[in-house]
């Protein structure tokens, strides 16, 4: 008995092709298994199942997100906004990237902990129990820590209406 011929890497690749399109839409291994037949494939159930396990392998790895990149340019994204904002003058809009930034970075997370432990700690900033702070006062440090933020971007303003010409000079 002649077996059938294997097919060429363009046919299974094509094969791959069309089984992921057809899963995406929706199809069952049924049904994948139908269309194999009627167009000429020549292969059998358990094929179907490989054609269907590599195409999801492949699009799972071709689907991996490698997060350090993408964590990396999410970053140069905002401090090319803020640039942007910063310099046409859209200070609140910049603070707002600043602190979305400063967010992703767990900034505001870090900073407190940081700010508790020194208080707690007592001299030289040594770390102490910062659990012994309640909620209010929690919520009390990040508020100073905002306003330290909000009150170097006024300061930016104020340097940047100061450099413009004409700034400070009054009419005679």
């Amino acid at each position: 008995m002649a077996g059938i011929a294997r097919a060429t890497k363009i046919e299974y690749e094509l094969r791959l092709k069309i089984v992921l399109e057809m899963l995406l839409e929706g199809e069952d291994v049924g049904r994948i298994y139908s269309f194999a037949i009627k167009a000429g494939w020549g292969v059998g159930f358990d094929q179907i199942r490989k054609y269907i396990e590599e195409a999801q392998g492949r699009t799972l790895k071709a689907l991996e997100v490698d997060r350090v990149k993408v964590f990396s340019l999410d970053l140069a994204r905002r401090e090319e906004l803020y640039r942007k904002l910063y310099a046409i003058g859209e200070y609140k809009d910049a603070l707002a990237v600043l602190q979305d930034k400063g967010k992703l970075l767990k900034f505001y997370d870090e900073t407190m902990r940081h700010i508790l432990e020194v208080r707690a700690g007592g001299q030289d900033g040594e770390a102490g129990d910062y659990s012994v702070y309640s909620d209010a006062e929690l919520e009390e440090g990040i508020r100073d820590v905002r306003k330290f933020i909000e009150s170097q971007v006024e300061r930016g303003r104020a340097d940047k209406r100061a450099d413009k010409p004409g700034a400070g000079k009054t009419k005679s």
